[in-house]
């Protein structure tokens, strides 16, 4: 028998009476058992980390149920509910009851300072090759040693691992404090595009001189565009990568984690025994 895995589709019968759960066509497995408290993890040669999940979601639909917190299809005048569902990636599950969607369950995932430092810890920036607008794909580079002229006297010069603001003319305290937050916006989006750091981390605030700046370097900001390699475009006021995903780190940091967690859910229930 296969190990449940990503892609994996499964059915059961649920009775609410018994607690218990079979399958439609009446035949036996590992997970049924185990489900049913009549096998532990430990004993079996095919439960995985994805078949300990399953079970937790399943339990907690029908708990939710009883609870009388949501209804997800069920049906109150039958014992017998079909719970089924598929495996859509390491970290997310959709579930049916009764032909009908129910729930879309996303398990948290970690990301360590060993594998990911560039999330936690201060890093210098990736892309050091400046290059100017690219009107066939509407990207751009933005590289160390780059500067942007602002306003008023003020420029933006790229560091190692961060901008800094600098005043030429005269300027207002108010100047000042503006010149300081596009600086810190400048930062974090080169560091988002570099896959450094996420795109929360761009100050809503600093988003419009954010704009102002790629579009006097010519890029398009009202469709994708191309930052440093990362795609990107402007939702709800901020910044973002392009098919985010639910968590917000780069998209590239985001599948090494999956990769990972995937590895470790295939991982048999009996090795973990102690």
């Amino acid at each position: 028998m296969a190990i449940t895995g990503v892609g994996s589709s499964f059915s059961y019968i649920y009775n609410t009476k018994t607690g218990k759960i079979s399958s439609k066509d009446g035949k036996d497995d590992e997970f049924i058992r185990y489900f049913n408290g009549d096998l532990s993890g430990e004993e079996s040669d095919t439960l995985n980390g994805f078949d300990r999940g399953k079970k937790a979601q399943i339990e907690n639909i029908v708990s939710l149920w009883q609870q009388g917190v949501f209804q997800g299809g069920m049906n109150p005048d039958s014992e017998e509910q079909e719970i089924s569902g598929k495996i859509i990636d390491a970290a997310t599950e959709e579930y049916y009851v009764n032909g009908r969607r129910a729930a879309t369950a996303y398990s948290g995932m970690m990301y360590t300072p060993k594998e990911f430092p560039g999330l936690w810890e201060h890093q210098s920036y990736k892309t050091h090759e400046s290059k100017g607008y690219n009107p066939t794909d509407n990207s751009i580079h933005l590289a160390v040693g780059d500067i942007y002229d602002l306003w008023n006297g003020y420029r933006l010069k790229v560091g190692e691992g961060s901008v800094d603001a600098e005043r030429y003319g005269n300027g207002s305290r108010e100047d000042d404090e503006r010149a300081a937050l596009a600086a810190r916006g400048l930062g974090a989006l080169i560091a988002f595009s570099n896959g450094l750091t996420f795109s929360a981390w761009i100050p809503k605030e600093s988003t419009p001189m954010l704009l102002d700046i790629l579009r006097e370097l010519g890029v398009d900001t009202e469709r994708e565009f191309v930052i440093n390699g990362t795609r990107c475009e402007v939702k709800d006021g901020r910044i973002r990568e392009v098919n985010a995903n639910r968590s917000g780190v780069p998209n590239a940091v985001y599948e090494k984690a999956l990769k990972r967690y995937e590895e470790a859910l295939s991982e048999r229930l009996a090795d973990k025994k102690e």
